[in-house]
């Protein structure tokens, strides 16, 4: 913990080295061809994120006074 303590520290303050940047990863996946509507997941130790993409819902919508064609941008984030 002291040594999680000491990356924050130096993350705040802005005196972090890019050595101690690295590892960190970023996970896609793409279950939309499986008609998956919604996805979540574990996130493990260097990994940052989970993005996926689902399926488009295709259910109309009002955006901004007006109907939309059901184009939801299919996409989540862990």
């Amino acid at each position: 913990m002291s040594e999680l303590a000491s990356l924050v520290e130096q993350a705040r303050s802005g005196s972090l080295r890019s050595s101690e940047l690295g590892g960190a990863g970023i996970t896609v996946t793409q279950l939309g061809d499986q008609r998956v509507d919604s996805m979540s997941g574990g996130i493990y130790p260097l990994q940052v994120v989970l993005v996926g993409f689902r399926r488009n819902s295709g259910r109309p919508w009002v955006r901004e006074a007006n109907w939309d064609n059901g184009a939801d941008g299919p996409l989540s984030q862990t």
